[in-house]
């Protein structure tokens, strides 16, 4: 067996649902000049780089690219309404002690055994363009990638090498059923209008996940706060209802220590009130990948309440009036005027 099989192999050995290789080639361009627009400008920069592979690793050969499957993993209900599965995963930029570092470590381990010059993509290269080539993933219309009969709760991993191997074939741009719309009708930000036009600005992720900048964590707008629901870090709407995760969400699932542990303690008041040590135990571990300030968490927490239509939180809400964070403080009303005004209204539950 050659070295390109022999790697194939291993990594099917180790837990990846698929591994392919392309070349160090520019990649297609990410979104057309109409699309450009909707991407801020820090992003746009890093997806032109990101589209020259030997700009990033000009010693390379030849990239191998990675697909893990996390939906075989058990995630507890209790969690699953605020947040999403990929950051349940901690399978992006997984942290030291993780199954998935692990994983990636015994895979870089082989690499090095068999010889093979490498380098770690560090989160520079259009990962999915070059999955795309290297014929590990298509692309649904909800512009998430899919590893062909497992589905799109999937994490990417690059690596650039100086060995040359034979690229891939590319797989086919896009494999979802004809017609098909359901991702489309369940977002709930309406965020795509059309098949494979996703406008970034009003995605889950982009306004509850990467809303904050260095100055510190920005207001959401209040037109999209109601559009939330219950969410506090990304979403899995779109994913959810799609024919082709289907057989995914229904396999036989694995336990997550680290997972059931952050169950039992986690709530929305706990998010809310950050007590001393929550964020370390029940918030860095799963939602470190874009946001390290716990008042972006807080912030969200907030909305949450506003949009649960539970008055238990009106006690809670109210404890944060006095909090030193002018965003904590303006978000915290909201809630409290959407909650109160549906009190008065009779509107609210009890879950």
């Amino acid at each position: 067996m050659d070295l390109k099989n022999r790697i194939k192999e291993r990594a099917e050995e180790l837990g990846f649902c698929k591994i392919g290789f392309t070349s160090m080639d520019d990649l297609p361009r990410v979104c057309e000049e109409a699309r450009r627009r909707e991407y801020p400008e820090f992003l746009l920069g890093l997806a032109e780089r990101g589209s020259h592979p030997r700009q990033i690793a000009p010693e390379a050969r030849s990239i191998i690219v990675l697909a893990y499957d996390y939906s075989e993993i058990d995630y507890p209900e209790s969690l699953l309404p605020y947040i999403g599965r990929f950051y349940l995963s901690h399978s992006f930029m997984p942290r030291e002690g993780t199954p998935a570092r692990g994983r990636l470590d015994a895979f870089e381990s082989y690499l090095a055994e068999e010889g093979v010059d490498f380098e770690p993509d560090r989160i520079q290269l259009m990962i999915r363009p070059a999955a795309l080539r290297a014929g590990v993933i298509s692309f649904g219309r909800n512009n998430f990638a899919y590893v062909d009969g497992v589905g799109s709760f999937v994490t990417l991993y690059g690596y650039f090498t100086t060995c040359e191997f034979e690229p891939d074939e590319p797989a086919p741009n896009c494999l979802c059923p004809p017609h098909c719309h359901a991702c489309i009708d369940a977002c709930p930000m309406d965020a795509m209008g059309e098949p494979f036009n996703l406008d970034a600005s009003k995605c889950m992720v982009w306004v509850n996940a990467l809303s904050y900048s260095r100055a510190g964590v920005r207001d959401i707008p209040e037109g999209l706060r109601d559009k939330l629901g219950l969410h506090v870090h990304g979403c899995d709407a779109c994913q959810a209802v799609c024919p082709r995760n289907q057989k995914a969400l229904r396999r036989e699932k694995t336990s997550d220590p680290l997972l059931e542990q952050i169950s039992s303690e986690f709530s929305l008041e706990k998010l809310l009130h950050m007590p001393d040590g929550f964020y370390q135990r029940c918030v860095r571990p799963i939602m470190y990948n874009y946001v390290d300030d716990p008042v972006a968490f807080q912030r969200n927490a907030a909305i949450a309440m506003g949009n649960s239509g539970d008055a238990r939180y009106v006690q809670d809400l109210r404890m944060e009036l006095g909090n030193p964070d002018e965003t904590i403080r303006s978000h915290v009303l909201w809630a409290l005027n959407k909650l109160e005004g549906q009190v008065e209204d009779g509107e609210t539950t009890s879950v």
